[in-house]
């Protein structure tokens, strides 16, 4: 008797209770894509770039990836904002998509739209590290924190070098600012590799 009447609100309990978990799950896992939910948009001074028009609005790009702010090209932006003091979210939201991964914040009287995209910025997205792939040396495309993005793998075992540099590279520490110092690394590699 007691059941028939409290059944259906722990239904509602246990379907409220897996909508949360779920929610939290793919939130947690990437999959539900909420950007301004998982990482803070606060950033040091000396990554933040900026553009501003006419104090009214600030414009500026955000890698997660990297965690870095990074400078627009106003060139490929095609902005045309006629009356900057008559700005109106409807406006704004046509000018800056939600669908582009644009944000729109009002900030103490000042628009801040700032675009949130999956990429390395143009400074990391040059940078390499090696990390051992299978007992050889494998080449990644940003800093050694980032360890998705799989360029290739060389023809150099771990074995066959030095103690100092295998404990350098198994230990995530090799790191070069751009291809050119990558090639001069993997010369001198190489030459370990064919003195032993």
């Amino acid at each position: 008797m007691l059941w028939n009447k409290f059944k259906y609100v722990l239904f509602f309990f246990i379907f409220v209770s897996f909508l949360s978990f779920m929610t939290a799950f793919l939130i947690t896992t990437n999959a539900l894509y909420l950007p301004h939910v998982l990482k803070p948009m606060e950033m040091p001074l000396q990554v933040s770039a900026e553009e501003n028009i006419d104090n009214k609005i600030t414009i500026k790009r955000f890698h997660i990836t990297c965690g870095h702010f990074e400078k627009i090209d106003f060139n490929n932006l095609e902005l045309n904002i006629d009356n900057i003091e008559e700005l109106d979210i409807e406006e704004l939201l046509i000018k800056f998509p939600p669908e582009d991964g644009w944000i729109l914040d009002l900030v103490e009287g000042k628009w801040v739209a700032t675009q949130v995209i999956d990429l390395l910025c143009s400074v990391d997205r040059n940078k390499r590290h090696l990390r051992v792939v299978d007992d050889f040396i494998a080449v990644y495309q940003g800093p050694p924190t980032y360890k998705e993005n799989l360029l290739y793998i060389t023809e150099i075992s771990i074995w066959d070098l030095p103690d100092k540099w295998r404990e350098t590279i198994i230990s995530g520490e090799t790191y070069f600012e751009d291809e050119k110092d990558l090639l001069q690394a993997l010369d001198s590699l190489d030459e370990f590799r064919m003195a032993f």
